[in-house]
């Protein structure tokens, strides 16, 4: 027993047209229903998501895991009818006629323009499960793509030159100018490390609180110490990682790596 469903992208406009489901299963009889209607044409082209146009906002590669929580850029066309972003919290789920639904759940827009929308993945959603992904806009819904959850794909936030953006305990930026000492406490920033140990709503500012999953971390290829790995409070999808830098790390620009559940983050 089962609600099942299929996507047909209309091709031409006819006046008159007949569509045709048929269900099989063994050790059942086989039954068919007809759906006869018309296709109109558009007013304005359809909304459309680009093929594996849903990817990991700090961490993106085409076709990439997602996690619950994870803050998500999609692509395509038709998207949103302005450029915004809304502002309001918790984050909206519908704005100027545009809506994204992922595996039934309503994703909160960070984000939205023509082009791209920027959401958040409902925390609620179980991993190790693929999961539809449908942008309704003004009552017109694209073709699904279809993305994987895992329970953690950590993404780091980098500058566009891949530099790790990390702050010293004052909140000010680490630099060339300004650098990173040996020995030092720094937090950086992420987007997909999962699960946390108190479950925060999707759209909702979080509270400060650690991720089931422990990360490690290495700098310049050393362990680093990590003092705290969780939700930074007050952010919506924004996790940070409290970690040392190695006493012995040698002066100059150094590697810093994030795994997490045997996933590897973008190196900065």
């Amino acid at each position: 027993t089962g609600t099942y469903s299929g996507t047909w992208n209309v091709g031409t406009v006819a006046s008159q047209m007949t569509a045709t489901a048929q269900g099989t299963a063994p050790g059942l009889t086989a039954v068919s229903t007809t759906l006869v209607g018309a296709v109109g044409p558009n007013a304005t082209p359809p909304p459309q998501i680009a093929a594996n146009g849903v990817v990991h906002n700090s961490n993106p590669k085409t076709g990439g895991a997602l996690a619950p929580g994870n803050v998500a850029a999609i692509y395509g066309a038709g998207l949103a009818s302005q450029t915004a972003s809304p502002g309001v919290l918790p984050l909206v789920t519908q704005f100027n006629g545009s809506e994204v639904i992922v595996g039934g759940s309503n994703a909160p827009f960070y984000f939205l323009s023509a082009g791209q929308v920027n959401v958040q993945i409902p925390n609620e959603l179980a991993p190790n499960r693929q999961y539809q992904v449908v942008a309704i806009v003004n009552n017109a819904l694209t073709a699904p793509q279809t993305i994987d959850l895992s329970p953690a794909v950590p993404g780091v936030s980098a500058f566009a030159d891949g530099t790790l953006i990390a702050q010293h305990g004052d909140f000010q930026l680490v630099t060339a100018a300004n650098p990173s000492r040996a020995g030092e406490v720094l937090v950086m920033y992420l987007a997909g490390m999962g699960a946390t140990q108190t479950a925060v709503a999707t759209g909702t500012p979080s509270p400060a609180t650690q991720v089931v999953i422990a990360p490690t971390v290495t700098v310049d290829g050393q362990s680093s110490p990590v003092l705290y790995a969780g939700l930074t409070p007050g952010g919506i999808g924004l996790y940070q990682i409290n970690f040392q830098v190695p006493a012995s790390t040698k002066p100059g620009n150094v590697t810093v790596v994030v795994s997490q559940g045997g996933v590897t983050a973008n190196q900065t």
